[in-house]
């Protein structure tokens, strides 16, 4: 099953229809007060895809610029693909 939010991984998980992969830090209370518990799976090496978006038709402040072309020399020096 594919859910369009944590919220609703974390209420189908609830009802006991599967597990469900969630960052750590969306799932913190209900970890803490024992509603949900984390698996760890020695070997499972996941990967994803980050995103970075922003209004284009708005200019970036200069800070954002900054931030930006930081994350895009931290990509370059891992050697991910540009975009």
């Amino acid at each position: 099953m594919q859910c369009e939010s944590p919220e609703a991984i974390k209420t189908a998980v609830s009802k006991k229809l599967g597990v469900g992969f969630l960052y750590e830090d969306a799932v913190k209370d209900g970890l803490a007060s024992g509603v949900f518990k984390k698996l760890r799976i020695s070997g499972l090496q996941m990967e994803g895809t980050s995103y970075i978006v922003f209004h284009k038709q708005r200019p970036l402040s200069s800070n954002g610029e900054i931030f930006l072309n930081l994350l895009r020399q931290w990509r370059d020096e891992k050697g991910t693909k540009k975009g």
